[in-house]
């Protein structure tokens, strides 16, 4: 979903539906913003995104910047959906916020009011949305429009695109060998996939990291095309926001205040 902002509000209507309860690191939204509100340039700053759900579930979290952006007077964001913001249906609101590197706030969008379906069987199975046509179709013959013997290849037709549908599945995530003496939490740990439009989605957190060497070796097939990347990380002792550099061999450079622990989240377009 691609969500574009006006000024401070988004281009939608009042409450709209971003995901299905349980579909938690699979649902991901794009949102467009202005480069330029009133005279600043945000691209320095620090994009972060603040949700709360009816139930009193909250959080504030860094975006990525969508770095095959070409257009030089937008910025790209890509949110990918937190377990927690789809761990039930319900409404709840969201908004996004630049911020300086001392914390003050550049740009604030107004509130999204947004709402998670719930689409999931008693057994957890995921319901597909039924194609349109299907749907149509369906209706017709209930009012005996149609001839359901003269349309039995469309109804297979459709059925089999619905089950193509809900058997895509996301790869597995792939945690690779912390290089240098580095660690990550085994109840959080660095790990990365790629989805099937060849985007990359790394997170997970990184302890015991100087900077000066390589945390991380991204496999071939998993690297970003551009020379060098910096992308935000932050501290989990005190939410202090540092940065992350990655090369286009694929090699991650982090570097970890003694004695604390980083999380990273990372979404960029593979090689």
């Amino acid at each position: 979903m691609i969500i574009n902002f006006i000024d401070r509000k988004a281009d939608v209507k009042e409450d709209i539906s971003i995901g299905n309860r349980g579909d938690a690191n699979v649902t991901t939204l794009q949102f467009i913003l202005p480069r330029v509100y009133e005279g600043i340039d945000l691209a320095p700053f620090i994009p972060s995104i603040e949700w709360q759900k009816a139930t009193g579930a909250q959080d504030e979290l860094l975006l990525d910047i969508d770095e095959s952006n070409t257009d030089p007077d937008t910025i790209i964001l890509v949110w990918l959906l937190p377990e927690e913001l789809l761990a039930t249906a319900g409404n709840g609101t969201f908004s996004i916020t630049f911020i300086s590197d001392s914390g003050e706030i550049k740009y604030k969008t107004d509130d999204i009011t947004v709402s998670v379906v719930d689409t999931i069987d008693v057994d957890g199975t995921i319901i597909p949305t039924l194609p349109e046509s299907y749907r149509t179709l369906l209706i017709d013959v209930a009012l005996n429009k149609v001839n359901i013997t003269q349309n039995v290849e469309d109804i297979a037709q459709n059925v089999e695109d619905i089950i193509l549908k809900a058997n895509i599945e996301q790869e597995a995530w792939i945690k690779p060998t912390m290089l240098n003496g580095t660690v990550t939490l085994v109840t959080d740990a660095f790990r990365y996939y790629k989805d099937t439009v060849g985007k990359v989605y790394v997170t997970g957190t990184i302890q015991n990291s100087d900077g000066s060497n390589p945390c991380v070796q991204l496999i071939d097939g998993y690297k970003s095309a551009i020379a060098v990347t910096y992308f935000p990380i932050v501290s989990v002792n005190d939410n202090a926001i540092e940065r992350g550099i990655m090369l286009a061999n694929g090699q991650i450079y982090i570097k970890v205040p003694d004695d604390d622990t980083v999380y990273v989240n990372l979404i960029f377009k593979a090689e």
